[in-house]
């Protein structure tokens, strides 16, 4: 891993490959090393970069809190200009799905594709909104998560329950989101990156947005439900929504991440090649695939 400064923050940053530029945005608690097989599937035609939000364990960040979408989407914009000399596309999980559409709102100039991964047009909605104000009112209160009851917390939001119930997978996502160092960071994060989501709204900014983006959501999502990527592909003019069958909100990482990244894979293949369809305001398009 690298390290950058991009403007308030000192961060740490993965690349692989050569070609043209894909940013890899994290989700709240995500870190850069989580995108290592997408930046490998990636790394035969496109030169491919993630890097640790603000508020991830092991960044510093000379801005007091509290911080915004906004402040993260700045962020991205700084680290696109220092590595990139033209504009790139950005997939964004979750909360960095977030961060790609207010940075496609505010810096149309360096977004050539922006692909959107269980995202949300805002963050206060329904049960979603509730659960991630208890969260934070948790830590407000000096409580924190060990480990092991934090493995078992978060898995039941990120993975459909046919995963849950296969033990050899559920023995293997026990481990890896019950290490120390990923507990850790979700802890680290759940203040300085949650409240910005919860506090996070676009709507009415994205019927404006002008860069083309692919909105992926995954049908069996309890963290942000196809329903929330339904809606930025009808408010955004130049979407297209895609649902994925049979995964939740970490199948991209835990589950069937090979899959996701040829998904993915595909959509920015597509549009290199000048086949990408753009809509027009009035369609609301979609397609439904099974893996």
């Amino acid at each position: 891993m690298e390290s950058i400064k991009l403007g308030s923050l000192q961060t740490g940053y993965d690349i692989a490959g050569s070609g043209p530029t894909i940013i890899w945005v994290s989700g709240g608690g995500g870190a850069s090393a989580d995108w290592g097989t997408y930046l490998a599937a990636f790394s035969d035609r496109y030169r491919s970069i993630s890097f640790d939000n603000r508020g991830t364990s092991g960044t510093s960040c000379t801005q007091p809190l509290p911080w915004t979408i906004a402040d993260m989407a700045h962020d991205t914009a700084e680290l696109i200009e220092q590595l990139s000399d033209e504009p790139v596309v950005v997939v964004g999980h979750s909360m960095g799905a977030m961060i790609m559409l207010q940075l496609a709102t505010d810096r149309p100039d360096l977004v050539r594709l922006g692909i959107s991964l269980a995202g949300a047009a805002r963050g206060d909605q329904g049960w979603v909104g509730d659960y991630m104000r208890a969260e934070i009112e948790l830590r407000q209160r000096g409580q924190h998560l060990d480990p092991a009851f934090s493995a078992v917390h978060y898995a039941a939001m990120m993975y459909p329950a046919k995963v849950l119930q296969d033990q050899q997978m559920w023995n293997a996502i026990r481990q890896s989101l019950g290490s120390e160092a990923v507990a850790q960071n979700t802890e680290d994060t759940v203040i300085a990156q949650w409240q910005p989501c919860v506090e996070f709204n676009l709507a009415a900014k994205l019927p404006s947005v002008t860069v083309p983006l692919e909105v992926v959501c995954f049908s069996e999502d309890v963290c942000s439900p196809p329903a929330y990527s339904a809606q930025i592909a009808v408010l955004a003019p130049h979407a297209r929504l895609h649902e994925l069958e049979g995964m939740g909100h970490g199948s991209l990482f835990g589950h069937r991440p090979d899959e996701v990244a040829a998904f993915i894979r595909t959509l920015i293949d597509e549009h290199f090649a000048g086949t990408h369809h753009q809509p027009s305001v009035d369609q609301q398009p979609s397609s439904r695939l099974a893996f």
